[in-house]
């Protein structure tokens, strides 16, 4: 895992995703497992992240987990393969104190889309609705 004395490129090369997000909601967990953090991202620069990722930390600093606080911003380093993991032994910090770090990493790209609107899914039953109907016609118009 990075550490706070890695350069940027390092921690890049390292952790196996690195965005900016927002966090909108942070579930606590006890005995033992890691709290879960939901964030809204808006830039990626590297790994499979979707515009709503959930990442998991320690649930205290003891253990090295991170602190998030609901509606700030961070740039975020995460390890694993199956769950994005983060500690505050990394170099995951508040998007304000992390200007250095985003003029080294460029541009990045969009996230994943995962946030399917409801119009999307009419679209998506209005052509089964039209091909449902186009198959009963055809079957109808077969039996006369």
């Amino acid at each position: 895992m990075a550490n706070n004395d890695q350069t940027v490129y390092q921690a890049k090369e390292e952790a196996t995703a690195v965005f900016y997000g927002t966090v909108l909601d942070i579930t606590e967990k006890w005995f033992g497992d890691d709290n879960e953090v939901m964030f809204e991202v808006g830039r990626v620069w590297k790994g499979e992240i979707y515009k709503y990722q959930t990442i998991y930390t320690a649930p205290d600093a003891g253990m090295c987990g991170s602190h998030f606080e609901v509606g700030q911003d961070y740039v975020v380093f995460a390890y694993g393969d199956k769950q994005y993991k983060t500690s505050k032994c990394g170099r995951t910090k508040l998007y304000d104190d992390a200007m250095a770090d985003l003029l080294l990493l460029g541009k990045g790209g969009d996230p994943i889309d995962n946030d399917r609107s409801y119009s999307q899914y009419l679209v998506y039953i209005l052509i089964f609705v039209i091909l449902f109907l186009l198959i009963g016609v055809l079957a109808y118009k077969r039996k006369k």
